[in-house]
């Protein structure tokens, strides 16, 4: 539908407000215009009041693509971008792999973390990162190619399951939106939350929705495309209202689902909530056969559990999420870093290694002649 003109003119006149009140001048020649649902008749009738450019999506605000529709891959070529424009400013031509593992760690793996504290990275931008990285590890600033003697998936892993270290960064993008999902499942009552749930979340919590369709953004498919991990390491609390009986973990280190898996199949309310069990007792529940051995003997395990529990008669705050990697309850996107890489048993011989009072640069010789891989011609 067509904008009033009495609404552009009014927009008009408070720019020139802030100019007065401010002392700022606005310039409207490298001004923009962006519109949403008209047409570009009506967008340039729009521009031409405003006596600004017309802008097209996506625009860089902060540093970062904004965009109503789906970012394309092109969109977030800058990420890369940036780390190949960093290596043209170096004069690294002549550092051993130590000193280009000090630069990757302390600069080409964080340039990345400011986008992907934000969007999901898509898996080429993945690829993109770890290319560059590689190609500086193995060869340096210099035009000429050398061979790459191990892979870059067994570099960028803890050191102590014998990696190097390096930031894997589909785990680090993981762990850094992981943080948004608890500050919406918190008491956090910041604006941007408020914003986030009011459109999101008006009628269940973060784990109950789902993002599919059109009129979900980029932003919130990524947290969706990466929940699974938060519920690895995370517990709910509360009153049970936004918490799934079977599926959460609220009452143990597992959700219930996995514990009592046989009365999982054949339960009839898989997607019951906690509350509602909590309110009118087990024999909410309905099976669509009769029990087994095996599930009477699960039953009855569960009926005890929940009476032990004696939920009702405590005063219980809204649904929170509690980590459990953490003594006090508090998620860190280090510690689901660490349960993202870890890698099972620790390699006793690379920890001794990596602390040895020796220097790194011998650290580093020893590593790749431990692995067979320094290069003899």
């Amino acid at each position: 539908m067509p904008c009033v003109d009495e609404e552009i003119i009014a927009t008009k006149f408070l720019l020139y407000c802030f100019e007065e009140l401010s002392g700022i001048k606005i310039n409207y020649h490298k001004s923009e215009v962006f519109s949403v649902g008209i047409s570009k008749l009506e967008e340039e009738r729009i521009a031409m009041i405003l006596n600004c450019n017309i802008g097209s999506f996506p625009f860089k605000y902060l540093g970062l693509p904004m965009s109503p529709f789906k970012l394309r891959v092109a969109d977030l070529e800058f990420i890369p971008q940036k780390l190949e424009n960093r290596l043209n400013l170096w004069q690294a031509g002549s550092l051993y792999y130590s000193g280009r593992a000090v630069l990757i760690n302390a600069c080409l793996s964080s340039i990345p973390s400011y986008a992907m504290g934000l969007f999901l990275l898509p898996e080429s931008i993945h690829n993109r990162l770890d290319s560059i990285r590689g190609r500086f590890y193995w060869e340096g600033v210099n035009d000429k190619r050398r061979y790459h003697m191990v892979k870059w998936c067994n570099l960028a892993f803890p050191k102590n399951f014998g990696g190097l270290g390096f930031t894997e960064t589909r785990a680090m993008n993981s762990s850094l939106l992981a943080k948004w999902i608890f500050k919406l499942e918190s008491n956090d009552s910041s604006l941007c939350m408020m914003v986030l749930r009011n459109k999101y979340m008006s009628n269940s919590g973060f784990f109950q929705g789902h993002a599919r369709g059109k009129m979900f953004s980029f932003f919130w498919k990524g947290l969706h495309s990466i929940k699974a991990w938060v519920l690895r390491g995370a517990t709910e609390v509360g009153i049970g209202n936004h918490i799934y009986f079977w599926r959460d973990v609220w009452l143990n280190s597992v959700s219930l689902k996995t514990l009592y898996p046989f009365l999982y199949e054949i339960c009839n309310q898989k997607e019951i909530l906690v509350k509602d069990v909590l309110e009118e007792g087990l024999q909410i529940l309905t099976f669509r056969r009769a029990f087994s051995i095996t599930d009477f003997a699960q039953w009855n395990e569960l009926c005890a559990l929940i009476d032990n529990l004696n939920i009702l008669s405590q005063e219980r705050a809204e649904d929170n999420l509690v980590w459990a990697l953490d003594n006090k309850g508090v998620f860190s996107s280090n510690s689901l870093y660490n349960l993202i890489t870890f890698r099972g048993v620790i390699d006793v011989n690379m920890q001794n290694l990596w602390s040895s009072p020796i220097p790194l640069k011998l650290k580093h010789f020893l590593w790749l002649a431990w692995r067979d891989k320094i290069q003899s011609t």
